[in-house]
């Protein structure tokens, strides 16, 4: 009889318990997982910080990108090390801090990661955080070079071609630059076509400078597309093409380039290669102006004294040719002399009218001589 009652509790006890633990079972199906290794963390921390420098999931901040590439760094990711020494050195994210940048450039460039050894190069050869110190800069470089880091090509060869380091030596330059041009560096390429344009360490080939060029130039390098405008306007290597002239200037233009935004506002201005339009002339030498170049300023300032392609305006002609002139610009300190003289758009002032006068004579505008003269002065 007792038997006969234990079973039945026995079976149910350890139904109960199979039911406890199968329900854990459901509970628990899948065990925590261990964090990934450390290279594999440093990598995800790496690239989560890519995401915030750029962007790409719709939120761009810059100090969540240093703190995810400073995390990475200090697990000894060199991309992480070498991109935090960027933020750093450029104060993106986070406060400039160069001998901090630099190094965290060290710790990268141990590991052989080439952009960390040019970045480093470059840290010494500029003393950015460390002392400047061009043997450093020079061993850096060419660890980064021995990689084919182009850029590292190229600016070994500004050291030679300026003797930061090294004896000036224009063949070792053109050699450095062509090896940076064939890996792809736009600035290689210019450099290579000006050597080749001047027989600088190499012949003189309009052909070779001509090719360079225009390599550099279709990679969106400004120089090159305002040197290519140059070339074709002045028909220097090649036959004289205003149209493709323009085409190099706009390429350089629209790119903000306020040399080039010059040259095109001449083209408009003149009807080189294009129906004359002083509007547009005015349009361009105005964002010309406005970024600084001082003949873009008196060539506005112009347009405005004269109304052309834009309302005629004394007071604004007044204050171009100011801008221009205190930037040394000779025919603006001419008409400055004019403008204090006559009241154009200013207050009559006889002193500022010599003054100007006599500084646009030093600058060498011979008008200026009759004029200093005529108000009584020599």
């Amino acid at each position: 009889m007792t038997n006969k009652v234990l079973y039945p509790a026995i079976f149910l006890i350890v139904w109960h318990l199979l039911v406890v633990s199968g329900e854990a079972r459901l509970l628990h199906e899948f065990p925590n997982q261990a964090p990934p290794p450390i290279p594999m963390r440093a990598a995800l921390y790496f690239q989560k910080g890519n995401t915030y420098a750029t962007g790409q999931h719709g939120e761009k901040n810059l100090k969540k990108a240093v703190h995810y590439y400073r995390m990475a760094a200090r697990l000894g990711f060199a991309k992480g090390q070498n991109e935090l020494g960027v933020y750093l050195q450029n104060g993106l994210g986070v406060e400039r801090d160069f001998k901090t940048a630099a190094l965290w450039f060290r710790r990268a460039a141990d590991q052989n990661l080439a952009t960390a050894q040019f970045n480093l190069g470059l840290t010494y050869k500029a003393g950015l955080g460390v002392e400047v110190d061009y043997e450093e800069a020079l061993h850096w470089l060419k660890k980064a070079a021995n990689q084919d880091y182009s850029k590292a090509h190229t600016t070994l060869g500004l050291m030679y071609v300026n003797g930061q380091g090294v004896s000036i030596n224009y063949k070792t330059a053109y050699e450095l630059y062509l090896l940076g041009a064939k890996l792809g560096d736009r600035r290689a390429q210019y450099y290579v076509g000006s050597m080749s344009a001047v027989g600088r360490g190499t012949d003189t080939s309009w052909e070779a400078a001509l090719k360079w060029y225009q390599e550099s130039a279709n990679s969106g390098y400004i120089r090159a597309q305002n040197t290519l405008g140059n070339m074709y306007q002045n028909g220097n290597g090649v036959a004289r093409d205003f149209v493709k002239a323009m085409t190099w200037f706009r390429l350089a233009a629209e790119q903000e380039n306020a040399l080039a935004q010059l040259n095109l506002g001449i083209h408009y201005y003149m009807g080189w290669g294009i129906n004359r339009d002083w509007k547009t002339a005015a349009d361009w030498f105005e964002k010309s102006a406005k970024g600084g170049n001082r003949r873009a300023q008196y060539n506005f300032g112009v347009l405005l004294r004269d109304g052309k392609g834009t309302k005629k305006d004394s007071t604004q002609a007044h204050q171009w040719f100011l801008k221009a002139g205190e930037q040394g610009y000779p025919r603006a300190s001419f008409q400055l002399g004019i403008f204090y003289e006559k009241g154009i758009g200013v207050v009559p002032n006889l002193y500022e009218a010599r003054f100007w006068y006599k500084r646009a004579l030093q600058q060498g505008i011979k008008q200026a001589g009759p004029a200093l003269k005529s108000l009584g002065a020599e």
